[in-house]
């Protein structure tokens, strides 16, 4: 009876992710165009940011544009003065810490940030200034796990879904 049970939530948790799915392109969509508004407003984005006065925003466009891919759907952007990470999933939940059908719901216990491995990726970006927004694409936990951390060792915003922020 009780494998049986398992069987059953486990096909209802797959529908659920299923449904899901669905929905996913209209998401991925607005993060597109979000990515995109700050690409072509760069410029403007930096000076307000660090200038606090969109008045005198340099509408010249970015002197640069570096995009770095740091894992699964970790990217850093830095367009000119502005520095932009998406996701940041760095804390890495064990394989066996899994069971069932997937995702952190089906894990044996609560996990924790690793904040310390965090910290070592922020370093290698620079340093506390180095994000000057986050953006989270969804709040499955593989993309907004260490939402929270970022935040708080940067300072930097959250932009993301009523349930990531």
């Amino acid at each position: 009876m009780l494998a049986a049970g398992r069987r059953e939530a486990h096909r209802s948790a797959e529908k659920r992710r299923m449904r899901r799915r669905r929905r996913l392109p209209s998401g991925g969509i607005a993060l597109y165009a979000v990515v995109v508004a700050i690409f072509q407003c760069g410029a403007a984005i930096a000076s307000t940011c660090s200038t606090g006065d969109a008045a005198a925003a340099d509408t010249s466009g970015p002197d640069h544009v570096s995009i770095t891919w740091m894992s699964v759907t970790n990217v850093y952007y830095e367009i000119g003065r502005f520095h932009l990470l998406i996701d940041g999933y760095i804390t890495r939940i064990p394989k066996e810490a899994f069971y069932g059908g997937g995702g952190y719901a089906f894990t044996r216990h609560p996990h924790a940030t690793d904040v310390a491995a965090v910290k070592r990726v922020l370093t290698a970006l620079g340093g506390p200034r180095s994000v000057d927004l986050l953006l989270t694409g969804h709040s499955h936990w593989d993309h907004s796990f260490d939402t929270a951390t970022w935040s708080k060792l940067t300072g930097a915003p959250v932009l993301g879904a009523k349930t990531t922020c």
